[in-house]
Order: C-alpha cells, then structure tokens, then sequence
C-alpha cells in the first residue's frame, strides 16, 4: 500500500510498483466521484498535504498521479469547494514545496483566479489565520518562483478588490453585509507593544513592566480596532481576525522561529482573551546578524518595513 511503516516512500513505489499505482488511481478516482459536500468533507478531515506528498508522478505519462490530483482540486473540480476547502488545498501545495510539481504555481494561481471579491478576502484572510508559517504573504513572495504568475495574482486581488469598492462607493446591496464584516488588517509589533521587553537587549528598551508581561488592555484594543465602527459590540464566536505581528526575530531552519512565537499566541487565545490567531512577518538571518554584530538596527528596521510594504 502507499504508506509503508517500515519501507520509505520511494523504495516502496520501486518494489511495489503495480500496487501502489493502483492505490494512488483508486484514491484519485474517490475525489473524482465524490459529490460536492462529500468532497469537501473529504478535504477538510484528512491530511491533505501528506497525501499530496504520498501519491507520485510516475514515468509514464498516463501516471502523473501526483499532479492528476492536484489539477483534480485546484482546477477541475474547483467552482465546488467552498472557501475552507480552497485554504486547506492551498495549504497542502505550500507544505508539498511548489517546485516539486511543475503545475503548482500555475494550480495556485488559478484557485485565486477562480475565487472573487468576498471570497477572495475570506481565503485571505483564513490563509493568514492558521496559526502557521505558510501565510499568504509567504505563498505569494517566497514560494511562487514565478514573477508572472505573481503578478497575475496580484494583479486579480486588486480587480476585486476594486469592485468591493464600488459596491460600498455605490451603498449596493452587497455593501451593506460587507460593512459588517472585519476586514481591517491590524498591523502591531511584538516587543514593547504586544509585551514589555523589560529593557532587554536588544528586544526592545521600556523598563516599566516585567520581562514579557503583556501590556494591561492591549489585547482589548487590538479587538476593538479589528471590529472596527460599524461592526457588532462583541468579537462574534468563532470569527477569524485579521491581526498581523511584524517580528525582528528570523526565519530559519524550516520554521523553528515562528512555532515558539505561535505557541505564546496560542497561550493568548486560549488563556488571556486575545480575540483571534494573528499571523506572523518574520525577520530574516542576515539583519539579525547585523544587529548583534554592528549594534546598528537599520537593516533590522528596514526588513520590517520591507515586510511591511509587501504585506499591504
């Protein structure tokens, strides 16, 4: 079968050749005939991305199993997924790493295209608000390699998001639920905003609090300008949020750096009333050296504002 405790992967494809192909062909077919609300049931209850990673291309041409299933998802079967569904195989495509598959930049660029005004913010902002490394801002400027495909993206996202305008320009019917919707992206630094540094180098420099004491009424405040003017009182259960931690700390080795950060902010969800699972804009290696080695901060700040000025 495909998944072999004791054999890896790729010995298992070359000894059980036959088998696994025929496996790999069954499960495809599964996804083919599965109704609409079966198949989104199906992406929403399994582990997509090792599934993905599981299921190969084989030499032959008829056997391009790996990439037979994503088109199956990503363009064939497409107008049937809803919005979560589109997250989680976009998801499963950046933990596959886009290169490994010749079609995937292509597959990613046509769920966007395929997905329009609030749609499109919801995929967005659900993409940001996994509690993972792989957000958008990841998807769209590191792992598409592909500067046309990129663009094309972007260029989508800001059509859309032009009608969305006119709509509320025009006070349309849409514009009236689109206005209760939290669509407001809150951008915050960590260290002396989120938590006091306690004069640490090089975190940060204010002494008035403990050493990452959460400031009093700050995660209040990141609630209030999430729901905004015109949104209800009280975050709504179960709502998606759209806070965004910029951090000097970098990224490295896979993405070690951002799990210590995502688990504090897990600890605030679930323990200390912060409204919604951020996401996070990462630093890089390079700056981080510059700071410790030169004591000079401007490269740190200028790869948070880079981040920045992608991210808007």
């Amino acid at each position: 079968d495909l998944d072999q405790f004791y054999i890896p992967s790729t010995f298992n494809n070359l000894i059980n050749k036959a088998s696994v192909m025929k496996k790999e062909r069954e499960i495809i077919n599964i996804f083919e005939e599965a109704e609409k609300r079966a198949l989104n049931y199906l992406i929403g209850n399994l582990r997509l991305a090792l599934l993905f990673y599981k299921i190969k291309d084989h030499r032959s041409f008829n056997h391009q199993h790996r990439t037979q299933l994503i088109e199956l998802l990503s363009i064939e079967r497409i107008s049937q997924l809803t919005v979560y569904s589109r997250v989680i195989v976009l998801h499963a495509l950046q933990m596959m790493k886009l290169p490994s598959n010749t079609r995937a930049e292509f597959c990613v660029s046509n769920i966007f295209k395929n997905t329009t005004q609030d749609d499109l913010s919801d995929l967005k902002t659900l993409t940001d608000s996994k509690g993972s490394y792989f957000c958008m801002t990841k998807l769209i400027y590191d792992d598409i390699k592909s500067d046309i495909v990129r663009d094309d993206i972007l260029k989508h996202i800001e059509h859309q998001s032009k009608i969305q305008y006119n709509h509320m320009a025009f006070s349309t019917r849409l514009s009236k639920e689109r206005r209760k919707k939290f669509w407001r992206k809150v951008l915050s630094d960590v260290d002396d905003t989120l938590t006091c540094s306690g004069g640490a180098y090089p975190s940060g420099i204010d002494k008035r609090y403990g050493k990452k004491v959460v400031y009093p009424g700050v995660l209040g405040f990141y609630r209030e300008l999430d729901l905004g003017t015109e949104g209800p009182e009280e975050w709504p259960e179960h709502t998606v949020g759209n806070l965004v931690f910029l951090s000097a700390r970098p990224h490295i080795f896979k993405d070690v750096s951002e799990k210590i950060n995502f688990k504090k902010f897990e600890k605030l969800l679930t323990s200390r009333g912060m409204h919604t699972m951020p996401s996070l804009l990462a630093g890089d290696v390079n700056s981080g050296l510059e700071t410790l080695l030169k004591d000079d901060y401007e490269p740190l700040a200028q790869k948070k504002f880079d981040n920045f000025r992608k991210y808007v």
